[in-house]
């Protein structure tokens, strides 16, 4: 998905996802701005004119997410299903930065990502993420002060939540979500 300069790309096996780009015309009124990328330009929100989909190879698939660009004045924040490790992606030298899943707050284990097939719970309550989505993959792009910018490691400026859990999501069994085929678990590396 690219919106102007800034990227993120799903790869399975170092191999970036088939994307599948949605016009307006065809995801209609409803779903028009729900499903779409955007930036902000001062408080407006700017919408890309379509929604981007990946083809998914199965439950199963181990993947990582590449975002770009990646640069000491930029750190880009990942949410995967609404839920993040409370870290910034940190710069690297070359101009994109790959990502393998979230980490603990020592970034002692990882806890990879991988498809998975959605677990349904039977409720009416609406689940709600603060960023991204159920069955989304989404990239927050950050522009860093000053003072933070030579440290490199964004992430020790953030208050962690200890009991962090990585566990799957269950989705409600809603017309909202019925076409989230495939969410991500995150077992240890």
């Amino acid at each position: 998905m690219r919106i102007r300069r800034w990227t993120l790309e799903v790869l399975v096996n170092e191999i970036p996802l088939r994307e599948y780009v949605i016009s307006d015309s065809v995801l209609g009124a409803s779903a028009s701005n729900v499903l779409k990328s955007y930036v902000f330009e001062g408080n407006r929100k700017k919408f890309c004119d379509s929604a981007t989909f990946i083809a998914v190879p199965g439950p199963g698939t181990y993947y990582s997410i590449v975002v770009s660009p990646s640069i000491s004045k930029i750190a880009p924040k990942i949410y995967v299903d609404g839920r993040n490790d409370d870290s910034y992606v940190k710069s690297s030298d070359s101009s994109f930065s790959i990502v393998k899943g979230f980490h603990n707050r020592n970034r002692t284990i990882r806890y990879d990502f991988i498809f998975d097939k959605t677990e349904w719970i039977e409720t009416d309550i609406p689940q709600r993420t603060k960023y991204g989505g159920l069955g989304i993959i989404s990239v927050y792009f950050y522009k860093v002060k000053e003072r933070y910018e030579s440290s490199r490691n964004y992430s020790s400026y953030l208050s962690y939540d200890l009991n962090k859990d990585f566990k799957g999501v269950k989705i409600p069994e809603t017309k909202k979500y019925f076409d989230v085929a495939l969410t991500t678990k995150f077992p240890k590396a």
